[in-house]
């Protein structure tokens, strides 16, 4: 049977990334964002396999549209939000602040929301377990300076998911929700180099290693996962001296 997995921010960066790959398995891909010709070039390489939606995820009607790629596809097995939002800036601009705000709740909720939903309504009749993947990031391990609205929000969908595993372990839904925490990685997000800055194919190639092997929470790569437990060990008082 034909997995069919659906990426929402696939135009660019992991996101394409993810989408290529499984659609180079074989996968029936739906993908999503805003850029309609860098969907018309993933498409292009893999003709009907691939279905794309133009999409903007804070939109109104952005929950109908990923609705509706569900039913092109007919049926999603794996769901993985890739979109993101996030700047470093000198001053507190809040329409940096409410731009990330949109893009990392809002309209992640707008595609998580009914995804889950979908997975409780054919929760018995799913021949491959279903999951859920998030590109969260290490930034969601501590509150930083620069960017807050976007460790912040990164924060908010590794706790959502947290709260989505009692939800489902409740109702008995059988199901992987994946946070997956990069560090620093080589892609249009980020606008200048950062010491441990890892390349995208890189990064992506170990992504790909945690969704597959479904686990809850990954922090890519292992050089991250040391920087990420010495985060965890400043205390408080330390940490808000310590200058990013």
């Amino acid at each position: 049977m034909k997995r069919k997995v659906i990426v929402i921010g696939a135009s660019s960066g992991i996101g394409r990334y993810l989408a290529e790959h499984y659609a180079a398995k074989g996968c029936a891909v739906g993908i999503a964002a805003r850029r309609e010709e860098a969907l018309k070039e993933i498409k292009s390489k893999f003709s009907n396999d691939v279905h794309y939606c133009v999409m903007d995820v804070t939109s109104q009607g952005a929950s109908e549209l990923f609705c509706s790629m569900i039913e092109a596809l007919g049926g999603v097995d794996l769901v993985i939000y890739c979109s993101g939002a996030g700047k470093y800036s000198e001053m507190l601009d809040s329409s940096i602040e409410h731009h990330t705000v949109d893009v990392n709740v809002r309209g992640f909720l707008n595609i998580v929301v009914p995804a889950f939903n979908f997975f409780v309504q054919t929760g018995e009749k799913r021949p491959i377990s279903p999951q859920i993947v998030v590109v969260s990031s290490v930034a969601s391990v501590r509150g930083l300076g620069p960017t807050p609205s976007y460790s912040a929000t990164k924060r908010f969908q590794r706790l959502y998911f947290e709260a989505l595993e009692q939800r489902a372990h409740k109702i008995g839904l059988d199901i992987t929700l994946t946070s997956i925490m990069p560090g620093f990685v080589d892609t249009d997000f980020i606008s200048r180099k950062y010491p441990f800055t890892m390349q995208l194919h890189y990064a992506a190639e170990r992504i790909v290693k945690a969704i597959e092997k479904r686990k809850r929470e990954a922090v890519i790569d292992w050089k991250w996962s040391i920087i990420v437990s010495l985060m965890k060990l400043v205390p408080s008082f330390l940490w808000k001296r310590i200058v990013i």
